[in-house]
């Protein structure tokens, strides 16, 4: 209940006011209507303040999002629990409060005689949502809060776990990418994509000879008429040449790619990478068939 030292307007005033109310604030695409009931009104020169009293009307949705901005932690609470003792100041702050601070006194001196008031109390102003919205946001809550524990969940696992056995432990990559929905080309944008991996590693399963360099995927992408184009960047590394020479030569050394036999090299780095990221994609079970054809490109950058 409002303290007996503020002033009630009159009855007139207050209808006037929550017709203008009604008009101005229909910019917001939130608001649906507000019914007031009364205003007080403090005329203190000290700390002059105004109190609309009644119940202002929004959109569930966006009753959502400001709950959980301002009160991250807490659950979406019950409007009509007086328990909860909530107003529609619970549900605003910052830049928004402020700018309504500034409406509702502008256009409460542009109404009334009084002085304006220097603030605004929106404890006696209740929010309730829209009728049609009251079970949609329920549903949407229940949703989110799913979504998002799955999606946090998952994220944790690849974490704690890795990507490929985060893929292997649900199914494969395409039961991941429908958990977190997205796909599954997104998944290897995130978890494959720049990170560095060596021929030291990939040699358990596939056939590197003489190679040993460090490298990183730096690129993909899939077209299903084509099929998956990967682009590789080599950092640093050498090449021993177990037949011919028997020379061992930098990988960055232009010498080399002068050599008679560099195409050949350059072959071989394809097809080493190729069967990787078979085998690569194979592990995730990505969705690909026998004849799925890989595309490569290597590049090579020592700053990379």
């Amino acid at each position: 209940m409002m303290s007996s030292t503020r002033n009630e307007l009159d009855k007139s005033v207050v209808k006037k006011m929550e017709l203008v109310l009604n008009r101005y604030l229909k910019r917001y695409d939130w608001f649906e209507k507000i019914e007031l009931e009364n205003i007080g009104y403090s005329p203190s020169q000290r700390v002059s303040h105004f109190a609309p009293v009644g119940t202002i009307y929004v959109d569930g949705d966006w009753l959502y999002e400001r709950w959980r901005e301002y009160h991250y932690e807490g659950p979406f609470p019950d409007l009509y629990n007086e328990d909860w003792g909530l107003s529609f100041g619970d549900f605003i702050g910052g830049d928004l409060s402020e700018k309504l601070r500034g409406e509702f006194t502008t256009i409460f001196d542009g109404i009334t005689d009084y002085v304006r008031p220097k603030y605004i109390s929106w404890s006696w102003l209740k929010v309730r949502m829209k009728d049609d919205d009251t079970q949609n946001l329920k549903e949407s809550i229940r949703r989110v809060l799913k979504e998002n524990t799955q999606i946090v969940k998952m994220e944790k696992l690849i974490d704690k776990f890795g990507f490929e056995n985060a893929c292997k432990s649900v199914g494969g990559i395409q039961e991941i990418a429908k958990i977190m929905d997205v796909r599954p080309i997104e998944l290897l944008e995130k978890y494959f994509i720049g990170h560095k991996l060596s021929t030291q590693e990939i040699g358990e399963y596939v056939l590197v000879g003489g190679y040993d360099f460090e490298f990183k995927p730096t690129a993909i992408s899939e077209n299903y008429m084509e099929g998956i184009y990967i682009d590789y960047t080599i950092t640093k590394g050498t090449i021993h040449l177990i037949y011919g020479t028997g020379k061992t030569f930098d990988l960055f050394d232009p010498s080399l790619r002068k050599k008679e036999y560099w195409w050949e090299i350059e072959y071989e780095l394809q097809d080493i990478f190729r069967d990787y990221s078979m085998i690569y994609l194979r592990r995730l079970n990505y969705n690909m068939d026998d004849d799925t054809a890989i595309f490569i490109e290597v590049n090579f950058d020592d700053k990379a």
